[in-house]
């Protein structure tokens, strides 16, 4: 019998939002880092990092996924979210994720829908 084969090595450990998709999501864990990305070296750029914990009801609780933004635009629609979180002493928030067609993200906080995770 063939080894069992490990599906978690096949999983990206980053959440992505393909364009026209939409994904409820609940994200923990923010912080601001200096990251570079592909084959850029130099000049690392200021990114918003999340942990990605539930995606459409599905748990990443034990192996959570990253998703992180360098839009200042998008970085300054989560402020709110992230304030009024921290205000109330919670540890993650809960929104919607969106991707038009032009790839351009826009989110919805949906904490007043379920303030608990």
């Amino acid at each position: 019998m063939a080894e069992k084969i490990d599906w978690d090595q096949f999983q990206s450990p980053f959440f992505r939002v393909a364009p026209g998709d939409e994904h409820k999501v609940v994200l923990t864990n923010w912080r601001q880092e200096h990251r570079t990305f592909g084959e850029q070296t130099q000049n690392p750029r200021l990114a918003l990092v999340f942990d990605v914990i539930r995606v459409d009801g599905t748990e990443h609780t034990v192996k959570p996924l990253e998703w992180c933004t360098t839009s200042p635009g998008l970085a300054q629609e989560f402020k709110p979210m992230i304030v009024k979180a921290e205000a109330k002493k919670k540890d993650a928030i809960y929104c919607v994720m969106k991707r038009d067609a032009n790839k351009r993200y826009s989110v919805f906080d949906l904490s007043g829908v379920l303030d608990e995770r």
